[in-house]
């Protein structure tokens, strides 16, 4: 079973990198090929909304009671958000800096289809995902145009927010999949929604009278710039000066107390991230107990649950007894730093990190092929939370491919 399995994952890699090579030398950028993975995207987010809402058209509940943590054709709610997570962000790049009428219509529906799912999956990776892309997305706005149009977007999320909880009203909250709370569902606030899409019609608005007047939009869009991400970037430091402060002034019972359900956000304790914390301390305990040699290439594809096997004790395993087994690291970078080592890891990160500093090159110039660059960022991103999977990272090798292959194009150009 171990060499099956080890087999099965080796075959799963070398797959994807013949599949990467064939791409980046063979495939031209061709609108198409955009337009039919968007597509399937479209069909894949509207079965999961169409699943949330109680309806089984594909029959894939029968024999066994409807269970929130499978969602359309991707199973597992968790590699739902992260095929969500790698394609979002790569139709917003398109419909941010396209230039065609048609083809950004065509992105803006896609979009609101994917915001759709991404709040049927109810998952936090997807939302701090795409969050983490808008602002990608803010510093890579080039021209005041494209700002306008990434603020679009924001009304189109809030819009897309405020139709699900309406659709879940029709349908009847009891017949609908249960929503796991937390932050999906924070968000998910009518509230909050109705002020994030008078903010953004406040701004589109602004924005068509400068226009309307003949006047210079560009110093209104550098300021919006440098006030969101001197915002953010206060809240990020305050956010990660207020949880270390919990984490060493407070015990559990006292952070429980004072930060309701923040507190399975804000305070690291084995529960942290859906129990995520606690595996991630068994992922790198067991690399530290590999051998020199195995530390460097590790133990083999697929090979992380033997790894486990092999490596922690009967009663370290016992503690995940109740979850399942311990047979992924839900973190691809331990992922891989188990199974292919420290010079695996290397290798993944450098490839993957190369290839977008290529394509943001070109998209300085070139803009649509910024969505490559943003469909890697994603992946990284995505990667901090959830597993290698054989749905997301040849997908993931697809669009990088395609994206170089554009950068070879312009420069036989």
């Amino acid at each position: 079973m171990a060499l099956m399995a080890d087999n099965m994952g080796l075959l799963a890699v070398i797959c994807c990198v013949l599949l990467y090579l064939t791409v980046r030398a063979t495939l031209q950028f061709k609108q198409y090929v955009i337009n039919g993975i968007l597509a399937a995207g479209m069909v894949v987010c509207s079965l999961a909304v169409i699943n949330h809402l109680g309806f089984d058209p594909l029959s894939a509940y029968v024999g066994f009671e409807a269970d929130t943590k499978f969602l359309s054709t991707l199973g597992n709610r968790n590699t739902l958000a992260a095929y969500i997570a790698l394609l979002l962000p790569f139709g917003m790049t398109f419909f941010m800096v396209s230039k065609q009428w048609k083809s950004k219509i065509y992105y803006g529906i896609f979009c609101f289809i994917g915001f759709l799912g991404m709040t049927a999956a109810d998952s936090d990776s997807a939302y701090l995902v795409t969050g983490i892309m808008f602002l990608v997305s803010l510093l890579l706005a080039k021209e005041t145009e494209e700002g306008f149009y990434l603020i679009t977007l924001v009304s189109v999320y809030s819009v897309a927010e405020l139709l699900f909880v309406l659709l879940r009203k029709i349908r009847g909250k009891e017949s609908c999949l249960y929503l796991h709370g937390g932050l999906p569902e924070m968000l998910l606030d009518i509230r909050i929604n109705l002020v994030l899409l008078v903010i953004t019609l406040i701004l589109l608005l602004t924005g068509y009278m400068l226009w309307k007047q003949k006047k210079d939009a560009k110093v209104f869009w550098k300021w919006f710039r440098i006030v969101i991400l001197s915002v953010t970037a206060v809240f990020a430091a305050g956010l990660v000066i207020f949880m270390i402060y919990v984490n060493v002034a407070w015990t559990k019972h006292e952070a429980k107390e004072q930060l309701g359900a923040l507190y399975s956000y804000l305070y690291f304790s084995n529960t942290w991230g859906t129990k995520r914390l606690r595996i991630w301390r068994a992922a790198l305990e067991i690399y530290m107990r590999m051998s020199i040699p195995k530390k460097l290439i590790g133990v083999g594809p697929a090979g992380f649950y033997f790894a486990s096997q092999t490596y922690l004790s009967a009663e370290e395993l016992a503690a995940f007894a109740n979850e399942g087994q311990l047979i992924d690291a839900h973190n691809e970078y331990l992922q891989y730093l188990v199974t292919y080592g420290m010079i695996g890891v290397v290798l993944f990160i450098g490839y993957v990190t190369s290839a977008i500093r290529s394509i943001l090159k070109v998209g300085k110039e070139k803009r649509e092929i910024l969505a490559f660059a943003m469909a890697g960022i994603a992946f990284l991103v995505q990667a901090v939370v959830n597993n290698a999977h054989i749905y997301i990272d040849p997908l993931a090798f697809v669009l990088l491919a395609m994206g170089m292959s554009f950068v070879n194009e312009e420069k036989l150009v």
